[in-house]
């Protein structure tokens, strides 16, 4: 049985945690002071007359810290990714309840945001394009529409095909029945 995404985050987390209280001993060693440069976030430089072993624990050190910061924006990337996927399921069961009728109201999804460099916080999920329609009746206006070839777009949907498939295609990504 394969892990979940939170056994792994799970495992990230200790990991990372036991990372940061070796890291804390090891900086708070008088022959390896430079690497108190972890806390500033910089790599470590051991000054050239340091022994060997001190030497390589910098090499590692370094080798560490490059490994954290790319797990940290890996974490970054899967929880905004978890949070737009929860966001879009919940507007998509909203939708699902429609029964194609013109006035069912329809929830917009929002967009996935570009993510910005780490450790920038995480950035809001994207609002819904403007032209999201409001209904079922307006979405089915949409006909060959360059509204609607905006939206598919938006939300990285295919906007090729004829004016039915291209409703179709949308109306499916934002689980709405027609």
């Amino acid at each position: 049985m394969s892990k979940s995404l939170q056994q792994h985050f799970i495992e990230i987390g200790t990991a990372v945690a036991e990372l940061g209280a070796k890291v804390t001993a090891f900086s708070k060693h008088p022959t390896l002071k430079p690497a108190l440069d972890i806390i500033t976030g910089g790599p470590v430089h051991m000054p050239a007359d340091a022994p060997e072993w001190a030497q390589q624990a910098g090499m590692g050190v370094n080798h560490l810290l490059r490994e954290v910061a790319e797990l940290r924006a890996e974490l970054r990337a899967a929880q905004l990714q978890n949070e737009y996927i929860n966001a879009c399921c919940i507007a998509r069961a909203l939708n699902s309840r429609s029964r194609g009728a013109m006035e069912d109201e329809l929830e917009p999804l929002p967009t996935l945001p570009v993510m910005t460099a780490a450790p920038a916080p995480l950035p809001a999920l994207g609002d819904a394009p403007a032209s999201f329609p409001a209904t079922v009746g307006a979405l089915r206006d949409l006909e060959g529409s360059a509204e609607l070839d905006a939206l598919l777009v938006a939300y990285g949907l295919e906007a090729g095909g004829t004016a039915k498939e291209r409703r179709d295609r949308f109306a499916k990504h934002i689980g709405c029945v027609l």
